[in-house]
C-alpha cells in the first residue's frame, strides 16, 4: 500500500512524533511506501534509519503534494490545524486518524485552577471554563475562540474519518463523551508489538542502599506535573531518605521548576539535564533506580512507561488518563493518587522498599492481556488492522 501520513508537526517535540518514526519503519520493513508530510518538519534524533518527509509548509499546499503522491490510504495523525483539510480529503480517500491527546479548546482537559481533569464536552461551555477554571493558557479571548474553532474542526474530521485508533481506554472515554461514535475508536498498541515482549525482572537494590535515585522524563510543561515531582522530593528528605531527583528534557516551564527547586531547598538534590537524544535515553534509565510519571493532565499513554520497564526500572505513575492502564499489561507499575504530592512521595518509597527487599511488584506478564481477561484494555496491532480497511 501507498500510505501516506499527516501530522501538524514532526520533529523531536515528544511521544506522538517518536510514535511516527517507528511506526514508519514498521510499514517501510513490511514493505508498504509511505510518507510523512507535516506542516513543519525537522530532523530527528529518533533513530539512526530515514522515513520519508515532506514539509508541506502550508495548508493550502496540502492537498497538491497528496494528489501528487496519489496515497492508497491517508492516515491523519490528528492536530489542531489540519481538521478543515482533512475534513475535505475524507471525500476523496479513505482517511483513517490515530488520537494521541484529548481533543480539548485548550489542549489538555486539566482545570488549573485546583488540577482537576475535566470530563465535561467540549463545546461552548469550554469558554467561561477557559477563565473560571484557567484551563486555557492565554487569556487572550481570540485564544479561547481559536481554540473552540479547531476543536469543532477536528470533531468534525474525526467524526468522518473511516476509523479512529486511539492509545488508551480513557481516551477513547473522551472520545466517546465529545460525541465520536463508540464502535468507531478502536485501541491499538503504540509500542507496536513490544507488549508481547517479555518485561525484565526490577533491577534489585542493595538492602543497605542510602541513596534513592529519581528520574524524570519528558516534556516541562505545567501538565507534566514536574512540580510534584520535586515537592515529593521534599517530602521523601523530610523522612530522612536520601532521595535525589533527575530531570531530563526541556520546556517553558523548566526555569519556574528551577526556581521551585530552590525555593523547597533541593536544588543541591535535583539536576536538570536539558534534552537529549531520544537513543541517548537509556544510559538516564540505567543511573536511576525509579521512574515518576506525575502527569497531571490524562496522559494517553505515555511511551515512557514500557521504555523504562523495558529496562528494569520501576514507574510510579499518578492515576491520570491512560498511566494506570499500563499495570493491566506489565508488573511493576505503581499508582498515585492524582496531584497528590504526599501520596507521591508514599508510593515511591513503597517502591523503593519493594526493590531494597526483592518484592515482586504487580503482575508479572510475557504476553499481552487477552479480550477474555479485560477486553476493555485490548489493544489491536494497527498495521494488521489496516490490511481490513475498505477501500471502496
Amino acid at each position: 500500500m501507498r500510505i501516506l501520513q499527516m501530522v501538524d508537526y514532526y520533529g523531536n517535540f515528544g511521544g506522538l512524533e517518536r510514535f511516527i518514526y517507528n511506526f514508519s519503519l514498521e510499514l517501510l520493513e513490511q514493505g508498504h511506501d509511505t510518507v510523512i508530510t507535516a506542516l513543519e518538519a525537522e530532523e530527528t534524533d529518533w533513530g539512526t534509519d530515514v522515513v520519508p518527509t515532506i514539509q508541506v509548509g502550508a495548508l493550502e499546499n496540502w492537498e497538491a503534494r497528496i494528489a501528487e503522491y496519489q496515497p492508497d490510504l491517508i492516515i491523519w495523525h490528528q492536530g489542531i490545524y489540519s481538521g478543515d483539510v482533512v475534513y475535505r480529503l475524507t471525500k476523496t480517500y479513505p482517511v483513517l486518524a490515530t488520537v494521541h491527546a484529548p481533543v480539548c479548546p485548550a489542549r489538555g482537559r486539566l482545570f488549573r485552577d485546583k488540577d482537576e481533569i475535566c470530563c465535561k464536552p467540549g463545546g461552548l461551555g469550554c469558554l467561561p471554563r477557559w477563565y473560571m477554571r484557567k484551563c486555557g493558557s492565554s487569556a487572550n479571548p481570540k485564544a479561547a475562540l481559536q481554540g473552540l474553532v479547531q476543536y469543532n474542526s477536528a470533531i468534525k474530521a474525526l467524526k468522518a474519518c473511516r476509523r479512529i485508533y486511539t492509545v488508551s481506554k480513557s481516551l477513547k472515554d473522551f472520545l466517546v463523551i465529545d460525541g465520536i461514535p463508540e464502535n468507531n475508536v478502536i485501541i491499538f498498541d503504540n509500542t507496536l508489538g513490544e507488549l508481547a515482549h517479555f518485561y525484565p525482572e526490577l533491577a534489585h537494590v542493595a538492602p543497605d542502599a542510602q541513596e534513592l535515585k529519581l528520574l524524570y522524563i519528558g516534556r516541562l510543561v505545567y501538565s507534566k506535573g514536574v512540580q510534584y515531582f520535586l515537592r515529593s522530593i521534599r517530602l521523601l528528605r523530610e523522612r530522612g531518605i536520601e532521595a535525589t531527583g533527575t530531570v531530563v528534557g526541556d520546556g517553558w516551564y523548566g526555569s519556574k521548576l528551577k526556581n521551585m527547586a530552590e525555593e523547597l531547598g533541593i536544588a543541591d538534590a535535583v539536576r536538570f539535564v536539558g534534552k537529549v537524544a531520544g537513543k541517548e535515553v537509556h544510559q538516564w534509565y540505567e543511573r536511576s533506580d525509579v521512574a515518576v510519571v506525575p502527569s497531571i493532565w490524562p496522559e494517553p499513554a505515555g511511551l515512557v512507561v514500557p521504555e523504562a520497564r523495558a529496562l528494569g526500572k520501576p514507574v510510579v505513575v499518578f492515576d491520570a488518563g491512560g498511566l494506570p492502564e499500563w499495570s493491566q499489561w506489565m508488573d511493576g507499575i505503581y499508582v498515585s493518587r492524582h496531584a497528590d504530592a504526599e501520596d507521591l512521595a508514599d508510593t515511591v518509597e513503597t517502591a523503593w522498599n519493594d526493590l531494597r527487599q526483592g518484592k515482586p511488584a504487580g503482575l508479572s506478564r510475557t504476553a499481552p492481556v487477552q479480550p477474555e481477561e479485560a477486553p476493555e484494555y485490548r489493544r489491536i496491532n494497527i498495521i494488521e488492522d489496516l490490511h481490513s480497511v475498505s477501500f471502496s
